[in-house]
Parts: structure tokens; sequence; C-alpha cells
């Protein structure tokens, strides 16, 4: 099995729900998921997400980090994490190499 990266992830967190993330060790994101820490640490947990699929054209750095060719089409998913009284806390997107994997959604 080949090393090679598969999905980019990018998210983006409101600063007035989350004063103090700055200050988490990156350590910490390779003991626990995301989500783990946002409960634990925040009281929030995930009651939904609501995902947005589209095929795009990898631009430059996408290109860099997925090792493909600018321009390769790439899946491009646009997600929100909702909480507790419908409070959206998290803005993800990801762009995914789907040329030699499928992606399963459950």
């Amino acid at each position: 099995l080949q090393q090679e990266p598969l999905v980019y992830v990018t998210s983006y967190l409101p600063q007035s729900l989350f004063p103090d993330f700055g200050g988490v060790s990156l350590q910490v994101f390779h003991e626990i998921p995301l989500y783990l820490l946002v409960e634990r640490k925040y009281s929030m947990p995930t009651l939904a997400t609501k995902e947005r699929f589209s095929a795009v054209s990898a631009d430059a750095e996408v290109a860099k980090i997925l090792n493909l060719r600018p321009g390769t089409p790439v899946l491009k998913i646009m997600m929100v994490a909702i909480t507790t009284r419908n409070t959206l806390y998290e803005y993800q997107v990801s762009y995914c190499n789907t040329a030699r994997r499928q992606i399963y959604r459950d």
C-alpha cells in the first residue's frame, strides 16, 4: 500500500465559541479526533452534519498537497457541524483524490 495523500481538510471554528482554542497543543490532534475534543473540552456534542459535494479542478495549493497536477479533478466536500440549540460550530472544506480510491459515507 503506497503512502499517498488522499484528503486535504481545512476546518474553521468560530472564535466566539472557542476563545482559547489556539492554546490547544497540536499533539492533542494526534491523540483524539477534533469532535471528541470539542465535546469533552467545550461540552458541544456533534448532533448533525450537513454536506455538499461537487467535482472541481484542483488549484495549485490543493494539487501540491495531494501530489496532483493543477487542474486534476477532485471531489470537494463542504460541511457544517451542528451542536445543541441548532448552533453551527464548524465549517469544513475537504478535497479528495478519488482517482484510485472510492469514498463511502454511511
